[in-house]
């Protein structure tokens, strides 16, 4: 038998960016309007999860370290830290009494205000005294990330919009963000039809 290629089908077809802010799409039943920031955090959020469960975290070293600033106290439980920030392929040694480097960390980092993030999970691993690394490391990491990604107001263009729709459109959620809110709004043709009053 003749061999054939598998065709990946694109759910979503880009049409325009709108305002630097949201991406007009559609498919054969609907129009979408879709919140550009709300589709980001949901796609980073999937595939962070799914490469930390698989423990396929894909990490790069940094030519030129990162420094963050953290307090005494927290550098003395850099060990605990490191518990969490080793699992999720991020590099952090001690530096200075404030100080400490980062030398490696995930691909997904380039997406992310990284200070911001590694400050938001310091305090998550020391303030929740009850959690261990596999719930931080199931939830809350991919939550934080999401949180640090791309920012309201950047403009994407048709290029980056239609990468992003290819990755909304293979999202196990892709109608809401993971906390909760619409990722985007859908307009029937039916609905369309009515607003133009060619209801037969």
């Amino acid at each position: 038998p003749e061999k054939t290629e598998a065709v990946e089908i694109e759910r979503f077809q880009y049409l325009a960016q709108l305002h630097g802010n949201y991406i007009i799409a559609c498919d054969e039943e609907n129009l979408y309007i879709v919140d550009q920031h709300a589709a980001m955090e949901r796609c980073m959020y999937e595939d962070i999860q799914q490469e930390i469960e698989k423990n396929e975290v894909m990490t790069q070293d940094l030519i030129v370290p990162l420094m963050i600033e953290l307090t005494p106290a927290e550098i003395q439980q850099i060990d605990r830290l490191n518990e969490v920030f080793n699992a999720i392929g991020i590099e952090m040694e001690g530096f200075s009494s404030n100080s400490v480097l980062i030398r490696r960390v995930p691909l997904w980092f380039e997406d992310i205000n990284e200070e911001e993030f590694i400050h938001d999970l310091v305090g998550e691993i020391l303030n929740e005294k009850k959690m261990n690394v596999l719930d931080i490391r199931k939830d809350r990491i991919a939550s934080l990330a999401c949180h640090s990604s791309i920012k309201f107001n950047h403009r994407l263009d048709a290029m980056e919009s239609r990468k992003l729709l290819s990755r909304l459109g293979r999202c196990v959620q892709p109608f809401n963000c993971p906390h909760g809110r619409p990722t985007m709004m859908a307009i029937s043709e039916a609905q369309l039809q009515k607003e133009f009053k060619r209801v037969l």
